[in-house]
């Protein structure tokens, strides 16, 4: 065992990887890797970039555009109990009659409304934004 004097701090040392090596250890980290769950990562990286809207009870009217209020419309109409739409993208906005009647995620993570009727608000991957109007 190494003695040091009390209260000083072993010494950290850093090694730089050559060239050569960091190949050799990456290789080693991707035969790893079952080939599987590389398929299984990549199926669900293409698929989670999208809005799903799912009825619940009663439903509820939904207006569902790209980027900005002033977008081309994408889904105008009812979502009825049980329907499912689903809709490729990552930024919407959405005007919705009834928010209780509606459950919403994006890229995979469960979107928050609040209760309130004729609700405009723009969803993004990082915040669900309440607009007025």
């Amino acid at each position: 065992m190494l003695h040091r004097p009390r209260g000083s701090r072993p010494v950290r040392r850093r090694r730089r990887l050559r060239t050569e090596e960091f190949a050799a250890c990456k290789e080693r980290v991707v035969s790893f890797n079952r080939p599987d769950a590389q398929k299984h990562q990549q199926q669900q990286s293409a698929s989670a970039r999208q809005l799903v809207l799912r009825g619940v009870g009663r439903g509820t009217y939904v207006e569902v555009r790209r980027n900005r209020a002033l977008g081309k419309v994408d889904l105008q109409g009812t979502v009825g109990a049980g329907e499912v739409d689903k809709l490729a993208g990552s930024r919407f906005y959405l005007l919705v009659r009834r928010p209780e009647g509606l459950h919403i995620t994006l890229d995979g993570r469960a979107v928050a409304l609040p209760a309130v009727h004729n609700l405009r608000v723009l969803v993004t991957p990082q915040r669900t934004t309440r607009l007025r109007g």
